[in-house]
């Protein structure tokens, strides 16, 4: 049996232009996922998780992050038709690639969601010995995924992937995907329960979700380990070259490197990335994993 789930994170105005992509391939033959968002339905017999559903009652219903959350709730999709909610969480530079907008109503939203959605893991899957967080935009490698958590012990308490700092807060960037063990989840989601005010007081006053899970799991004696460039939080093509066309001494180290995430990544990339990972694997016979000079 595969004890090993992801947890996938979409806004609800990500979920028509983002997932689709993901059901026809990289979740295409992986069993234990569940769809998180800030609308719960049913998308095309995909259940859709609410995973803002047990934040207190009082900021869902009064707090000011919470208007589009309030009007989904009420009006369902319609909701979305609104000209004032249009790219709420899509903001687009000029790869193509989208980008966060702290003012748009999703992006609002998306920092509430990390606590209860690790807590709401545990509840619904207490038996898996993994646990992979990725992001809409984002592309999780399982052939390296799966060799990478194969030399860890889940009974260890793992939380990982690329590290980032916001002022004093340190934390694993959500857009580069979190792992994490059964360990860890269980100490993580019982401080949660015991300090929930405190965590969204903090939430409230905060601007990144991932960076507010970074404090939690500070608080509960889990400390990160940095794993890039295993785990990325660029695309493949986003490198940077010194004068007379090198590359920096870090980004030749990625080069080489196996990777197990990409991020800011299009559906167009991601069924690209897909079929160049399939290629791979019936190409490869020696076990070796996808490194980021196969892909871009």
């Amino acid at each position: 049996m595969l004890t090993v789930l992801l947890g996938a994170i979409r806004g609800a105005t990500e979920v028509l232009d983002k997932l689709p992509v993901h059901l026809e391939t990289s979740l295409r033959c992986f069993p234990n996922y569940v769809v998180y968002s800030d609308y719960g339905e049913n998308f095309h017999g995909q259940l859709i998780v609410n995973a803002l559903e047990f934040v207190s009652q009082r900021i869902q219903e009064e707090h000011q992050d919470f208007e589009l959350y309030r009007r989904l709730k009420q009006d369902g999709r319609s909701a979305l038709s609104d000209g004032a909610f249009q790219g709420a969480n899509s903001a687009v530079d000029g790869q193509g690639m989208t980008t966060g907008n702290a003012q748009n109503p999703g992006w609002k939203l998306d920092k509430w969601k990390f606590l209860p959605m690790v807590n709401r893991t545990l509840y619904d899957f207490p038996d898996m010995k993994w646990y992979i967080f990725s992001e809409a935009d984002a592309y999780v490698v399982w052939s390296t995924m799966l060799q990478l958590l194969a030399t860890l012990d889940s009974r260890q308490l793992v939380y990982q992937g690329q590290f980032m700092s916001a002022g004093a807060d340190n934390f694993v960037y959500g857009g580069a995907g979190i792992i994490v063990s059964q360990a860890a989840l269980q100490a993580v989601v019982a401080y949660y329960s015991s300090h929930k005010k405190e965590l969204e007081d903090f939430t409230d006053h905060h601007w990144a979700g991932d960076a507010v899970l970074g404090k939690a799991f500070k608080e509960a004696g889990v400390l990160l380990t940095d794993i890039w460039p295993i785990m990325q939080g660029d695309y493949p093509g986003w490198l940077t070259y010194l004068p007379g066309g090198t590359l920096t001494d870090g980004i030749a180290r990625a080069w080489c490197k196996p990777v197990a995430n990409f991020h800011h990544v299009t559906p167009d990339a991601v069924r690209a990335l897909w079929h160049t990972e399939q290629e791979w694997l019936e190409r490869r016979t020696d076990g070796r994993e996808v490194t980021t000079n196969a892909v871009a």
